[in-house]
């Protein structure tokens, strides 16, 4: 990552080098406050997070509700994965979380903060809902409501 953004900005182009990190990168999320990443990515994170400080640039992350409501929808409320609770379904010290995208990217913030890095800006650079291929987990209607929300 600094390479490419030194020679970026080597040729003149005014550009912020980023990168992408699935929601697989996180080895705990559960309550949100516990976010960490797994071993593996603990091995890289500081040092990508320590660029993207210097640069200003965010850390692009996966967001998927859908993973881990397919994994246990005995635990994962359907209305949690997708947008439409009305009630909070997880309490994390004085956070109320009525869906589980919140929950997600505030397990992100708090595995950086523990990586060493959580003053980056995040960017959610995909999420979604699949519409087909998993029987009742994934409907045209589920994937409808999910993006639309």
């Amino acid at each position: 990552m600094e390479s490419l953004q030194n020679i970026l900005k080597d040729k003149g182009y005014v550009t912020k080098v980023t990168t992408v990190v699935p929601s697989t990168a996180l080895g705990s999320s559960y309550p949100p406050s516990s976010g960490e990443f797994t071993q593996e990515a603990s091995s890289v994170m500081p040092d990508i997070l320590k660029f993207l400080a210097s640069t200003l640039s965010p850390l692009m992350i996966n967001v998927y509700p859908y993973f881990a409501y397919k994994s246990d929808p005995a635990h994962v409320p359907l209305d949690y994965a997708q947008f439409t609770s009305d009630k909070p379904v997880v309490r994390d010290g004085n956070l109320l979380y009525f869906c589980l995208f919140d929950a997600i990217v505030d397990a992100f913030l708090a595995a950086m903060a523990k990586a060493g890095n959580g003053h980056v800006r995040v960017v959610v650079s995909e999420s979604g809902w699949p519409s087909d291929e998993n029987g009742n987990f994934t409907t045209p209607e589920l994937a409808m409501t999910y993006n639309h929300k």
